[in-house]
């Protein structure tokens, strides 16, 4: 039998260990989100500021090219919104996944159960979403500023 004020410790370890690994996830993950909504929304804000001067011609070459790229940036900022959805759905089946393991009095350590390993699962399916959704975001807005790049070029 191992001493119940050794399991009380470790119990105690372990949700310390929990919060600061969740705080420490949430934060980077908003920041990443952060940046990708940034970085697409600025883009199409942009566009629109220099497509603006263009109002009256609406026959212009250059803003017709220009405008052509819109709407990569704008899946680029809708892929940025389900890495928002999918890492809050993902954050909340890992937490969920730690809040079923079970602790018994005579162990330090806690067990995992069923409902534990499926909300692994789930939470491992949001995660790989959320990381796809990611790198679908940057690829678009990537696709977009080498689109206008092609377009400097050609009418620079």
């Amino acid at each position: 039998m191992v001493d119940e004020q050794r399991a009380r410790e470790e119990r105690e370890s372990y949700r310390q260990n929990f919060h600061n690994l969740n705080t420490l996830v949430g934060e980077t993950s908003i920041q990443a989100v952060k940046m990708l909504f940034a970085s697409n929304g600025g883009a199409i804000v942009a566009l629109l500021g220099f497509l603006s001067f263009f109002v009256e011609d609406t026959d212009s070459e250059i803003a017709i090219s220009v405008a052509s790229s819109l709407p990569w940036f704008a899946l680029g900022l809708v892929s940025s919104l389900i890495v928002s959805l999918t890492a809050y759905a993902t954050n909340y089946c890992y937490i969920s996944y730690l809040t079923e393991w079970q602790f018994y009095d005579d162990t330090p350590y806690p067990s995992e159960t069923k409902a534990a390993r499926i909300w692994n699962i789930i939470g491992r399916l949001f995660h790989v979403v959320s990381a796809l959704a990611g790198l679908a975001s940057l690829f678009f807005f990537v696709k977009g500023v080498l689109q206008i790049s092609t377009v400097a070029a050609e009418f620079g």
